[in-house]
């Protein structure tokens, strides 16, 4: 077993330092692999090591059915450079995929089967946003479709100038065509995981913000028109541990979900939509918890992780 870099990461290390040792530049290679999954990372690892400049980095996906049964087997694709940070969302028909890489926001779209839609090559993809900041494991993304079109959040530095990492918030048809121009959300000062949801009306994200030596968990609220809310600080802590918002809507009031003050201090907390206003709060013994909810059923579920176990907790929203 690989524990921590994968199999292509590893091949690629190993690669170009023989490439790079015994001054093998310009020689040539062949590459017998096997066709599976193993032996696609194998030849992951070798584009990798003979790609120019950075090399390749590669995004995979795969579905499953409610009962756990694989539905479509690895999809990978890849960016020239570091690329990370990736966000899929179901839109009806199609699945929408949003990543960072280096610079800029990039997007691809999958079929069910998850083959691309387009065609095109596997390296080939469609630009959404640029002249940010390369600030890599700093790069996060969240997209939802919201029935009308792709709202996504992500976060990366804001220009070469200015590293510090920003989220950004804008909206795309399902023809990529620009439904909201980028907004500037807020200036997080340090890498942070958003969540994103739409209540009907007006968009909610929930991330990290370093203030000084605190971590505020951050609220805010944007308009199908691109204006913010007000900032609405749920906590605010000098534990590095605060991390992972999670949000759902239930149809009326907001879930969110949370870790901190301290590590493995995890907590689901019920918030009014139209002003943050918290109406009730639960704590719960874990880490880096997930939340979601059926807003037709009203069942819910929140996941989290403790003891290396990942937990599954059940719940009926009233």
């Amino acid at each position: 077993f690989n524990i921590g870099a994968t199999y292509c990461q590893e091949i690629t290390g190993v690669m170009k330092h023989l490439i790079a040792t015994r001054k093998l530049q310009k020689a040539k290679f062949a590459l017998i692999y096997q066709d599976d999954d193993f032996g696609a990372d194998v030849k992951c690892g070798y584009d990798a090591a003979f790609s120019p400049g950075h090399g390749w980095s590669c995004l995979q996906m795969r579905t499953w059915d409610a009962s756990g049964t694989v539905t479509a087997g690895w999809r990978r694709w890849r960016n020239s450079g570091q690329t990370g940070s990736p966000s899929a969302v179901w839109n009806g028909s199609t699945w929408g995929t949003f990543f960072i890489s280096y610079s800029a926001l990039y997007f691809r779209e999958l079929n069910d089967d998850l083959t691309f839609t387009n065609g095109l090559d596997a390296t080939t993809h469609t630009t959404l946003s640029m002249g940010h900041y390369d600030t890599r494991q700093s790069a996060t993304t969240r997209a939802i479709w919201d029935g009308t079109g792709y709202a996504v959040a992500w976060q990366i530095g804001r220009t070469a100038a200015d590293g510090t990492p920003y989220v950004y918030f804008a909206r795309w048809g399902r023809d990529l065509s620009v439904l909201q121009a980028r907004v500037e959300v807020d200036d997080t000062r340090s890498s942070s995981e958003i969540d994103l949801v739409f209540d009907g009306s007006q968009y909610h994200l929930a991330y990290v913000d370093r203030n000084g030596s605190r971590y505020d968990v951050v609220l805010r609220t944007v308009s199908s028109t691109g204006t913010l809310g007000a900032r609405t600080v749920v906590h605010s802590s000098m534990d590095f541990s605060t991390r992972s918002p999670s949000l759902a809507f239930d149809g009326a009031n907001l879930l969110l979900a949370w870790e901190g003050a301290s590590s493995g201090s995890a907590h689901l907390e019920v918030r009014d939509p139209s002003d943050h206003a918290i109406l009730e709060s639960y704590d719960v013994a874990g880490s880096q918890p997930r939340v979601d909810v059926n807003a037709t059923t009203g069942e819910g579920v929140l996941l989290h992780t403790r003891g290396g176990a990942t937990y599954v907790v059940p719940f009926t929203v009233n």
